[in-house]
């Protein structure tokens, strides 16, 4: 996998989705579901972290954490848009979604963070991580509220 930088800006009380592609070397999609009887998928044994700092350096607090990975069936790419979470879309291979609910990015903190998203495959004691993407955020206030 190709680790992929990317910086965003979040305002503050907006729902927040970036959709996002893996895939192997040579650029085919990462299979991250497979089909499991007609039109039923099921997550094969990636999941997905992610945390905000203000710093990248050991000793400082994540400011957020994420680490709930779901699997989202073909005719539910809806669903997907308005719980925090990861969402690997069935329907699109190799794609997974990350969001961010109106409730989380209100209560983070304006500023300027580095943030990391990792893929973790594999179980405890036996596992692979590899960052797909990673950059900065910025969290501004919002206008309206």
């Amino acid at each position: 996998m190709a680790l992929k930088s990317q910086d965003f800006t979040i305002e503050k009380g907006s729902s927040f989705i970036l959709e996002f592609e893996l895939t192997k070397d040579d650029d085919t999609a990462l299979e991250l579901a497979k089909l499991n009887g007609y039109n039923t998928y099921e997550l094969k044994d990636y999941t997905f972290r992610t945390q905000f700092r203000k710093s990248k350096y050991r000793g400082i607090t994540a400011v957020y954490a994420l680490s709930t990975t779901n699997l989202l069936q073909i005719g539910d790419e809806q669903i997907g848009r308005t719980a925090d979470g990861f969402y690997v879309l069935a329907s699109k291979p190799g794609y997974v979604r990350f969001v961010l609910s109106p409730a989380t990015t209100a209560s983070i903190k304006y500023g300027d963070y580095f943030y990391d998203i990792e893929v973790v495959r594999g179980t405890t004691g036996n596992y692979e991580v590899t960052k797909a993407i990673s950059g900065r955020m910025s969290i501004q206030e919002e206008v309206t509220k």
